[in-house]
C-alpha cells in the first residue's frame, strides 16, 4: 500500500515529461512510487525522473516572440531528427493548452505551471495577442502540422520550421 501525496505542479510535469510508450512510462511512475508515503514536489520529481524534452524546446517555442532570423537560428539548432519535431510539437500542445484553457489572465496565471515562471509574461503576451479566430487557427496547425510530418516524414526539418513560422504570424498578425 503506497500512500503517496504529489504536488500540482510535480503531477505535470510528470506527466509532460513521460515517455510515451507504456512500458517507459511504468518505469517512471514505478520510481515517483518507490519514494514511499509523503508528499512529492516537483524539485524530487525532477530528480528521479529521466527527462524526455530538454529545456532547448520550451525556449524555441517562446522564439516566435523573437525576430523571425532569432526563430530560424534557434530552429537550425535544435531540430534534427523526426524525433525532434514530435518534441517541439508536444512542447507547443502544452503550451497552447494552457493559454488556450484560459478564460482571463487571472485564470492563466494560475494554469502555468510553477516550474514555467521564467515564462510567464510570454505566455500573458500570447494570451492578450489572441482571439477566438487565432486560437481555431492555431489548433488547426498543430493538427495540420502532425498530419503533414506524418505523411512526409522526410521533410520534417522544412515542415516543423514552417509550423513554428505560421504561429508566430498568427499571434504577431504578421507576414514571415
Amino acid at each position: 500500500d503506497t500512500n503517496i501525496k504529489i504536488e500540482k505542479d510535480a503531477l505535470w510535469y510528470i506527466i509532460q515529461n513521460s515517455e510515451d510508450r507504456y512500458g517507459l512510462f511504468e518505469n517512471e511512475i514505478n520510481k515517483v512510487l518507490s519514494i514511499g508515503g509523503f508528499e512529492v514536489g516537483l524539485k524530487e520529481i525532477k530528480n528521479i525522473l529521466s527527462v524526455k524534452i530538454s529545456e532547448d524546446f520550451y525556449k524555441l517555442f517562446f522564439c516566435i516572440l523573437k525576430k523571425n532570423n532569432e526563430l530560424i537560428n534557434s530552429y537550425n539548432s535544435v531540430i534534427n531528427t523526426v524525433g525532434d519535431v514530435y518534441k517541439l510539437l508536444q512542447v507547443s500542445k502544452f503550451c497552447l493548452e494552457i493559454i488556450l484553457k484560459s478564460q482571463n489572465v487571472s485564470e492563466l496565471n494560475n494554469n502555468i505551471p510553477k516550474y514555467m515562471f521564467r515564462e510567464k509574461n510570454n505566455f500573458i503576451f500570447i494570451f492578450n495577442k489572441l482571439n477566438k479566430n487565432k486560437k481555431g487557427v492555431l489548433i488547426g496547425l498543430v493538427f495540420k502540422t502532425e498530419l503533414l510530418i506524418r505523411k512526409n516524414n522526410n521533410q520534417f526539418f522544412e515542415i516543423g520550421n514552417r509550423f513554428l513560422l505560421n504561429i508566430k504570424k498568427n499571434i504577431s498578425g504578421l507576414s514571415v
